[in-house]
C-alpha cells in the first residue's frame, strides 16, 4: 500500500501518522538546537552557534565540531593596548558639561523659530 492509497482509504490513520512524524521530528529539531546552542564550545561563540542551529542543517556533532574548531568571539571594544593615541585622549578628556541657555524662553514654539530665524539669517551657522 503507498502513501495515496492509505490517505484516500484511511484518512484518519494517515493523518495521524503524519502528525506523530511532525510531532518525532519537532522534537529531534529541539534537542539539536539545545545541543548545539548549549554546548560548551558555544560560549563565547554564540553568534556562531545560533547560527549553526537555525540556519543549517548540521547534525548537533558537526555544529559542536564545528564551534570547537571556531575561534572565539573577539571583544567589541579594543583592550587599552589596542587603542590609539587619540583614543586614550578622548576618554581622558571626558564630556563636556553642556547646559541650556539660561536666556531660552519658556515658549518651546517660539525658541524653535528664533534658532531657526537665526540660522537663516547667518547664512548657515549659528
Amino acid at each position: 500500500m503507498d502513501l495515496d492509497t492509505l490517505q484516500a482509504e484511511h484518512p484518519d490513520i494517515a493523518a495521524a501518522l503524519i502528525n506523530q512524524g511532525v510531532e518525532q521530528g519537532r522534537a529531534r529539531e529541539r534537542e539539536r538546537v539545545g545541543a548545539i546552542v548549549g554546548a560548551d564550545e558555544a560560549k563565547g561563540r554564540e553568534a556562531l552557534a545560533q547560527h549553526l542551529a537555525f540556519a543549517t542543517e548540521l547534525s548537533a556533532d558537526m555544529a559542536v565540531a564545528t564551534l570547537k574548531a571556531s575561534p572565539l568571539h573577539a571583544p567589541a571594544t579594543p583592550t587599552v593596548d589596542q587603542q590609539t593615541g587619540f583614543d586614550q585622549l578622548m576618554r581622558a578628556l571626558g564630556n563636556p558639561a553642556i547646559e541650556p541657555d539660561p536666556e531660552e524662553d519658556a515658549d518651546e514654539l517660539e525658541t524653535a523659530a528664533k534658532r531657526i530665524a537665526s540660522f537663516s539669517n547667518n547664512g548657515g551657522a549659528v
